[in-house]
């Protein structure tokens, strides 16, 4: 999936450490949350598990599934305010089985922190955005 300005897939992209790369979507694209939340599926997701951005947060999440629409709006906010401190990226499970398997992702929606290409934390289920705010706010804090 190359992105804007690159003929680099995403994973690639992210690699070489071209951050505008990464988070510009390619024309045509109808989601807003691709801009500040790209989406990674399996393909994607392996060259970006190596890639170190700090502070990562991966929004697992099912498309049909009535709490995860409850939960991306909260995600969409959060990515606008950590904008430059934390990377957003989401992954739809039903577009990424062998990354969802892999991470044991057993139920979503759920956010996966990372940092340095290893889990930090897992937040599951739905939470009010300054409940998520404060945990982002640790993790980013913490070493």
């Amino acid at each position: 999936m190359p992105f804007r300005g690159s003929s680099k897939p995403l994973g690639l992209a992210i690699l070489m450490g071209r951050p505008s790369e990464v988070m510009t979507p390619m024309p045509g694209s109808s989601d807003p949350l691709d801009k500040i939340a790209p989406a990674l599926d399996d393909e994607t997701f392996e060259g970006f598990a190596s890639a170190d951005y700090g502070l990562v947060a991966i929004a697992f999440h099912a498309g049909p599934s009535v709490i995860c629409q409850l939960f991306m709006p909260t995600i969409k906010s959060l990515a606008d305010e950590f904008l430059g401190q934390i990377r957003f990226f989401r992954v739809e499970v039903d577009d990424a089985p062998k990354t969802s398997v892999g991470l044991n992702i057993g139920a979503v929606p759920l956010l996966l922190l990372m940092r340095g290409g290893r889990e930090v934390e897992r937040i599951m289920g739905v939470f009010t955005k300054e409940e998520m705010r404060d945990k982002l706010v640790r993790r980013l804090l913490s070493p």
